[in-house]
């Protein structure tokens, strides 16, 4: 019987300083490496390796451009490494980002569009996806589109991706739709709105984008429609209830309140009902209404009645 032939191998030992912790963010390189160069070990990596940087000064012969430092300048995200007494390699990747002085530099993004992102960089394995060329981070760009961000970057082609931190709506940036929507339910004034994010740092949409959202896409239309079918239900709901039955009518409480700034721009008179604890109807006056505060209350508040009336609830009123 023939003897087994044995394979041949051969071993070749790379020493690297004794540093456990730059030996540990080593380690974490090298397999965020053999992640981005596909399925590899520690066999194939290295020529995998050396493949990639032949294929990275031949797209550069290619462009007219030869290399003639003999290196690839590639910044890596900076990654957390893993505790050096673990002994094995990451099974978790941390990327952080040092605190700078970035006033100015938030914007408004949600998961959707960063999904997005991560999807197109994962896809083109962090290259342009036009020409396969790399990507400059340098060419770094942010241009802030009212709460939203517009990203750019170029290829060493000179190759321009752009990314939107919000999805598009009629032209228009949902993350800015929603903001809009969301000072203008909580109640707060534009000038209050813009207080606040400009604080913040978060911008801010001018008073056109404003105009046009109230009145070119349909917003005041649509929520004077949900307001109104509001208040035909709670007051359907009102005089079903059997305290209403009884005393021909609800016991209606109205309140004023005047907003915290100079002069009392504005003014609302809400009335609520006794028995069910909802708000029926408010009503809101400005300076261009009646020129001081306290000369609105008693107009507004007849105004109020008045309207209610008009809805189903006349002659059941009792005004406290």
């Amino acid at each position: 019987m023939a003897a087994k032939e044995s394979r041949k191998r051969s071993r070749s030992t790379l020493q690297f300083e004794d540093n456990e912790e730059k030996l540990s963010l080593l380690r974490a390189r090298i397999a965020e490496s053999k992640k981005l160069l596909g399925e590899c070990n520690n066999y194939s990596w290295i020529p995998k390796l050396i493949d990639f940087y032949d294929s990275h000064r031949e797209k550069k012969s290619d462009a007219g451009r030869p290399d003639t430092s003999g290196t690839i300048d590639v910044k890596l995200p900076v990654i957390a490494p893993p505790s050096p007494s673990s002994g094995h390699e990451p099974s978790k990747v941390e990327i952080h980002t040092a605190l700078e002085d970035d006033d100015g530099k938030y914007f408004i993004a949600c998961k959707a569009t960063i999904r997005s992102l991560v999807k197109g960089l994962t896809g083109s394995k962090g290259c342009c996806s036009v020409c396969g060329g790399f990507l400059l981070l340098d060419s770094f760009q942010m241009e802030r589109r009212g709460h939203c961000g517009r990203i750019s970057f170029t290829c060493e082609n000179n190759h321009e991706t752009v990314w939107f931190s919000s999805p598009i709506l009629k032209s228009k940036y949902v993350a800015n739709l929603r903001v809009i929507h969301g000072f203008m339910s909580s109640g707060l004034t534009e000038t209050q709105y813009r207080g606040f994010t400009e604080a913040a740092s978060l911008g801010s949409v001018e008073h056109t984008y404003l105009d046009s959202v109230f009145n070119k896409l349909g917003y005041l239309s649509a929520v004077q429609s949900v307001y109104e079918d509001g208040i035909k239900s709670v007051i359907e709901d009102i005089q079903k209830e059997q305290a209403y039955v009884d005393n021909d009518g609800d016991i209606i409480i109205t309140d004023a309140r005047h907003d915290s700034s100079r002069n009392a721009q504005h003014t609302t008179v809400t009335a609520m009902s006794y028995y069910t604890n909802k708000i029926i109807l408010t009503i809101n006056w400005s300076k261009q209404e009646s020129s001081t505060a306290a000369s609105r209350e008693v107009p507004m508040t007849k105004l109020l009645i008045d309207k209610i009336e008009e809805m189903g609830m006349e002659n059941d009123i009792d005004l406290l």
